[in-house]
This record gives C-alpha cells, structure tokens and sequence, in this order.
C-alpha cells in the first residue's frame, strides 16, 4: 500500500519534471530567437547611412526595438533561472523518494522473508507433532503387547525409535 502511494508520488514528479523540461526548452527557445533578432537588427543598422539619411526614422524605430527585446531577453533570463532551479529541486525530491521507494521495498522483502520462513517452520512443526502423537499412540499399544507379545513388541519399538530419529533429523535439518 506504501508503495503504490510512493510510486503514484514519484509518477506525479515525473510528469511535472517533465512539464518542466519542456517550459525550459520553450524559454531557451525564445532566448535564442530574441539574440538572433537583436544580433540582426544590430547588423542591419548602418551608422554611416544616418549621417547621409534625411531622417532618423528608422534608427529610431530600430533602438526601440533593440530595448524592446532586451527588456524580453531579461525576463526570458530571469524565467530561465526560475525554471532551472524548480527542475533541481523536482530532480531532488525523484531522487529522495527513490530512496525511500528503495528502502520500502527492502522493508517489504525482508517481512515477506520472514513470513515465508515461519510458515515453513510451522509446517515443521506440524508435521513434527504429527509424527510424535503417532508415536504415542504405538508406545500405548506396545504398553499393552507387552504382556501378549514381547517379540511384536520389541519390533514395534525399534519401528518407534527409527521414526523419533527421523523426526529428530528433520528437525535439525530445518532448524532456524
């Protein structure tokens, strides 16, 4: 359950990561276009045609434009920023709930581990008791062979003790 929640968490990072890249992309986009603008109005502005223009009406236009755009290219750089640092931090808190995700699933392993192991044991045990009632129940019948019997009844005792030592070897075998 903890770590669905954490995955849905992660897959919510990842998608606003993404968001981000993309605005970062479309802002330095915009950033590359405004310096080619203002890089080719700069070059199509002849200081030498003003001094034989009868008019100044296009050098001015130009200038406005100039400031114009590198007013823009300020904000462009100051939204560029921005959206660097939020996507460090996004990129942070993927990495910290990494982590965490890890850690849960470790949790998670080790706890299905240790179910597994005590069901196993528990089935040891079972089995274990299994076979000791059915001992029990041989040695109360030998009890009374005895008397009739002593030959069926030694018989049945070494069966008994062969079984005690199997049990015994399981045991050992699957001790924890």
């Amino acid at each position: 359950m903890m770590i669905e929640y954490l995955n849905e968490c992660m897959q919510e990072l990842l998608a606003k990561r993404i968001d981000l890249q993309e605005a970062l992309q479309k802002n330095e986009g915009e950033l590359r276009e405004n310096r080619e603008l203002i890089h080719a109005i700069e070059l199509s502005e002849d200081k030498s045609y003003e001094s034989f223009a009868p008019r100044n009406y296009t050098s001015d236009r130009n200038e406005k434009k100039v400031k114009e755009l590198k007013s823009d290219q300020q904000q462009l750089l100051e939204n560029d920023r921005s959206l660097k640092k939020e996507l460090e931090k996004i990129n942070e808190k993927v990495e910290r709930l990494e982590s965490v995700i890890r850690a849960e699933k470790e949790k998670k392993n080790q706890k299905d581990a240790e179910t597994r192991k005590k069901e196993i044991n528990d089935r040891i045990y079972g089995l274990a008791v299994q076979q000791l009632t059915g001992v029990v129940n041989k040695m109360e019948i030998c009890g009374k062979l005895m008397d009739v019997d002593r030959d069926r009844c030694k018989v049945e005792l070494k069966n008994l003790s062969g079984i005690v030592r199997g049990v015994i070897d399981e045991l050992n075998k699957y001790q924890m």
